[in-house]
């Protein structure tokens, strides 16, 4: 039986360009790599990897996940926190227009925690830039990683 969907969902942001010179999250964070070499979902959605906050260790998990074959970390610039209330309500927005989902995306033996929101592939720039700023928008927490000694 799947879990309920807790009230927050982190996002690990990898990159500078994620914030602005201020701090705030852009809408950078949610934009969608580029899938023409990547395996397509069959259901004509895209993936936004985040992970559901159903506990502290979630987080944990994020801050400390490392590059797949590296020694660095995945996520040096921190995690962004975001209300499944808020996530909703966009979902629900009328110029939405079911563009959003999202689901519980285990990744076995690694992340307990994974999921993804999910946007539709087939939409126009414009739409999809104006969901990524709005998800960017509603991020109402910034958590930076902590620096590890050398």
């Amino acid at each position: 039986m799947p879990q309920p969907y807790p009230q927050k969902l982190l996002r690990g942001i990898p990159t500078a360009d994620c914030l602005d010179a201020n701090g705030w999250i852009t809408g950078q964070l949610f934009r969608i790599p580029d899938t023409k070499n990547t395996p397509q979902r069959h259901d004509g959605f895209d993936e936004i990897s985040i992970n559901w906050y159903d506990n502290e260790k979630s987080m944990t998990v994020l801050m400390t996940q490392k590059k797949k074959d590296k020694d660095t970390l995945q996520f040096p610039y921190g995690v962004a926190v975001l209300s499944r209330k808020r996530l909703d309500d966009l979902i629900r927005h009328p110029n939405t227009n079911d563009d959003l989902d999202y689901e519980r995306d285990p990744i076995i033996g690694e992340n307990p925690y994974h999921g993804n929101i999910l946007q539709k592939r087939e939409i126009t720039k414009p739409r999809r830039k104006m969901l990524e700023a709005s998800l960017a928008m509603w991020c109402f927490e910034y958590i930076e990683t902590p620096k590890v000694q050398q």
